[in-house]
């Protein structure tokens, strides 16, 4: 890219005349910068780059040192790597959403069309992706405002498929898409319209997906327990500990398990670290636990449901490694 049409993408002024009017790469690490590349970043580490063969430099205050680099003043780093990543998110898709938590893993868990960019909160590595990609079929922002920010058209979606629900129990919905009846789709019926909106994406940009495969995300994700805290078949027995991975959901959730199932006595496991993080406008038995360890000390098996604040699949994994262990030992 020609320095000039840098400088016109991202508002900077080009400070002298430099012998070279061009540059191979857009790096932001000085110590990862090879010959040809273009370095934006602070001034403390100008010098780095330079030594490390940097053609051009962006940044907000610095001194001219070499005449044949190409030396860039913005206003702000920030607003520069946003204006850059705007026109590299335009050249590189003509479809741009944006989807919440939900939406996202579903979306994620459905689709099997490789050529999709997901950008998250960091902006550098989807400027370095875009840069080293050509054409995507869909650019999804997973933060509203950095996808707010870069002035974006959002994809025109009309629900024009939508879903009847023919059945549903607390974990799993049967439905009718598109004509076609699919039966115990592990979608909790408190999220099919965010399930709606996915598919209806799918079919609006001829992405390929799978409803049949869908498995559960990390929102209200049922796990099946035993006495001993050993995992076992979904259905299979009444110890039933909900995981949610958001604890902003907690509040709709609880709501929702105490419609569609007011027999129940519901608790919810709240990480000590969440104790004061967490404000909620409704009456649930609480209990806090300093480690999984320390659930097993607690009555959560008198309760019908135990919703579990929790992340990563921590508690799975947990799970899975102690039964690991255990059967370690007994050969």
């Amino acid at each position: 890219m020609l320095f000039i049409n840098l400088c016109a993408l991202i508002d900077g002024e080009l400070q002298n005349e430099p012998s070279i009017t061009s540059f191979s790469n857009i790096v932001f690490d000085a110590k990862k910068i090879s010959i040809g590349d273009l370095f934006i970043g602070q001034k403390s580490d100008i010098k780095v780059a330079l030594e490390n063969g940097a053609y051009g430099i962006v940044s907000t205050t610095f001194k001219v040192s070499d005449n044949e680099v190409a030396w860039i003043k913005v206003n702000n780093i920030e607003v520069a790597k946003l204006k850059l990543l705007r026109y590299l998110v335009l050249k590189s898709s003509k479809n741009q959403i944006y989807l919440n938590n939900i939406e996202l893993e579903l979306f994620k868990k459905l689709n099997e069309n490789r050529d999709i960019l997901y950008i998250s909160d960091d902006i550098e590595t989807a400027i370095r992706k875009l840069l080293k990609s050509d054409e995507f079929e869909c650019i999804i922002f997973e933060n509203i405002n950095i996808f707010k920010n870069l002035d974006l058209e959002e994809l025109d979606l009309n629900i024009l498929n939508p879903i009847k629900v023919i059945r549903h129990t607390l974990f799993l919905t049967s439905f009718i898409y598109k004509d076609t009846q699919y039966k115990d789709i592990k979608i909790p019926k408190i999220f099919i319209k965010e399930f709606e909106k996915v598919l209806n994406i799918f079919d609006l940009l001829n992405i390929k997906y799978s409803i049949s495969k869908l498995t559960f995300t990390s929102h209200f994700k049922p796990i099946f327990l035993n006495n001993f805290f050993k995992i076992q078949p979904f259905g299979t027995t009444t110890k039933v500990i909900i995981i949610e991975s958001d604890k902003n959901l907690l509040e709709k959730e609880i709501n929702y398990l105490k419609t569609t199932a007011s027999w129940a006595k519901i608790a919810l496991l709240l990480p000590k670290e969440l104790e004061n993080k967490t404000r909620l406008n409704i009456d649930v038995e609480l209990i806090i636990f300093t480690s999984y360890d320390d659930l097993k000390k607690k009555n959560i098996f008198y309760y019908n449901f135990a919703i579990m604040v929790d992340e990563n699949d921590g508690f799975k994994n947990y799970l899975l490694k102690e039964d690991l262990e255990i059967k370690s030992t007994l050969f």
